[in-house]
């Protein structure tokens, strides 16, 4: 729309693949980004279209969201490939592998401090501060982990549109133990995910359960705007604005809820063993007025207690231990118990008179859990098939108004069963070493044994040598011998072996003698013919062969 009329674009018009446009968001440049259901993202400036689907790196074809962040990146959430972000060149795709609470996107914000933050649906909300995703959801205090929308207000304070009303988050800072107060806004400027961590999540729930009247919210529904005072002041102050799914649009003002700013304070009311109530009072050691055991018992089992059941009672928790008993809520103070009493269970609250059903508390058993507890309306606490060691009970509850207590602490030990208690332990070390004491004097007594067998063997094998031994002297005599009588026949068979080479090579040359001398004759009745013939040059001829 240009001011006077409206220009339509069209899928068959520009060739595109899909009409069902999602979401439009105008970058740095002026170029409008438009978001399909399942035709990627389109970008137009002004001029031109130019499409961008998974064949270019998109996470998905299916688009929920866009948003530019402080750098100039756009950023994509999608239906189920979780969010690409795009430089301009390639995208890049973040998912749960990845650390994103849901891949179904559906919301995003860049906040004050430059993070980025992701609405999912059934995960709760993520945020990235350019290195890593940090998530948080109904387990630490979030209304719904289905989340459609977010907005900031002036203050820096995050507003979650969640399929159970409104949530607002904000941070508390403590260094040792003391508390900074809340931070929000630019106060978590250049603060990572890794540091933000050491902050407490500081939630404010408005909806229906908290006596507000705010339904589900709907896919982006939600707005902040700056309206002025009255009396001509130039502040400002927020209002948010929410679409809900019960057909009604909701104006809020979080300023204008009265806000107790006080944290609660929590107690434990009673400490079960063995998921049975007690009271204290019978157990203890330190003589009670009757009276007192009596008001006790009236407490803690709505009834007095027969006597037979107070001495079933010492009888069955008798190896149980402590010094004293707190006097507001029965509780035993330096507490032991036995580990066949290792069960345990703790029923706590905190004073709200006008909104108590609004309490939410979290708690850890120091030794036992590694983590907090998710937060939870319940008022109860129970942990089973506790090991040996000393723990320590903490409990945090959480106001109406999102503030949270300073943490109550019960601490309590329990001891190891008979067979891993230290004695037990010498015992197995003695056992142990007795076994190879005894072990050791067996193997000696029968290496002993075998020794003397050893012995008796060796001599018997002795004797057998010795008489083997005159054998075998004969034996080499006979051999030496027979020997000599080798050596003699070895040196006839070599001086006849000689004797007869003496001889072939004599043979050789006379043979070679006889046979020249044999031709010499022949050739000399040869030449007498030829004289008596008087062919001279045959003479010749032949003298020159017998030269």
């Amino acid at each position: 729309y240009d001011g006077s009329r409206f220009i339509t674009f069209t899928k068959e018009e520009l060739g595109l693949s899909d009409y069902n446009v999602s979401s439009i968001t105008e970058d740095s440049k002026g170029n409008l980004w438009i978001g399909t259901r399942l035709g990627g993202v389109w970008r137009f400036d002004g001029t031109s279209f130019t499409i961008f689907t998974t064949s270019q790196g998109l996470a998905s074809n299916s688009i929920n969201t866009i948003v530019e962040d402080t750098k100039g990146k756009l950023w994509f959430g999608t239906e189920g490939g979780g969010v690409s972000s795009f430089d301009g060149t390639k995208f890049t795709t973040f998912t749960v592998t990845q650390g994103l609470a849901h891949n179904i996107v559906r919301s995003m914000l860049v906040d004050k401090t430059g993070n980025m933050w992701f609405a999912t649906i059934a995960g709760g909300v993520s945020r990235y501060d350019g290195s890593g995703f940090t998530t948080f959801n109904t387990r630490q205090g979030l209304a719904n982990d289905i989340v459609y929308d977010i907005v900031e207000d002036t203050e820096g304070v995050l507003w979650f549109g969640t399929d159970e009303g409104f949530s607002g988050l904000k941070f508390n800072k403590s260094v040792e133990g003391k508390e900074l107060g809340v931070i929000v806004g630019a106060g978590l400027l250049n603060v990572s995910n890794e540091q933000i961590k050491s902050y407490t999540p500081v939630w404010e729930i408005y909806n229906k359960k908290t006596g507000y009247p705010v339904k589900d919210l709907n896919d982006r529904a939600m707005c902040f705007t700056k309206l002025p005072l009255p009396h001509g002041s130039n502040k400002d102050v927020g209002i948010i604005w929410g679409g809900c799914g019960d057909s009604r649009v909701v104006r809020f003002d979080p300023k204008a809820i009265n806000k107790n700013t006080k944290p609660l304070s929590p107690f434990i009311q009673s400490l079960k063993i063995d998921e049975a109530s007690i009271n204290w009072y019978t157990l203890s050691q330190v003589k009670k007025d009757s009276s007192i055991i009596a008001q006790q018992e009236a407490m803690v089992y709505g009834k007095l207690l027969f006597e037979w059941e107070r001495d079933s009672l010492k009888r069955k928790f008798s190896d149980i231990q402590f010094d004293s008993i707190t006097p507001n809520y029965q509780l035993p103070q330096n507490l032991v118990l036995p580990y066949r009493h290792n069960r345990v269970s703790f029923e706590f609250g905190a004073i709200e008179t006008s909104r108590n059903f609004m309490v939410r508390y979290k708690y850890i058993l120091e030794g036992y859990d590694k983590e907090w507890s998710p937060v939870t309306e319940k008022s109860s606490a129970s942990f089973s098939n506790i090991k040996e060691g000393e723990y320590t009970f903490k409990l945090l509850a959480r106001s109406p108004e999102g503030v949270w207590s300073q943490p109550v602490l019960y601490s309590f030990k329990v001891l190891p069963p008979l067979w891993r208690t230290w004695w037990a332990y010498i015992f197995y070390t003695l056992l142990t070493a007795s076994l190879i004491y005894v072990l050791i004097r067996w193997r000696t007594k029968t290496l002993r044994q075998e020794k003397v067998q050893l012995e008796e063997k060796v001599g018997e094998r002795t004797l057998q040598l010795e008489h083997k031994s005159s054998e075998l002297e004969h034996s080499l005599e006979n051999l030496k011998a027979t020997q000599a009588q080798l050596i003699q026949s070895g040196k006839m068979a070599s001086l006849g072996e000689l004797t007869a080479g003496i001889a072939h090579e004599i043979q050789n040359p006379l043979n070679f003698v006889n046979n020249f001398s044999e031709v010499n004759k022949e050739m000399i009745a040869e030449l007498k013919e030829e004289i008596n013939k008087g062919n001279y040059d045959e003479v010749k001829l032949i003298a020159n062969d017998l030269e």
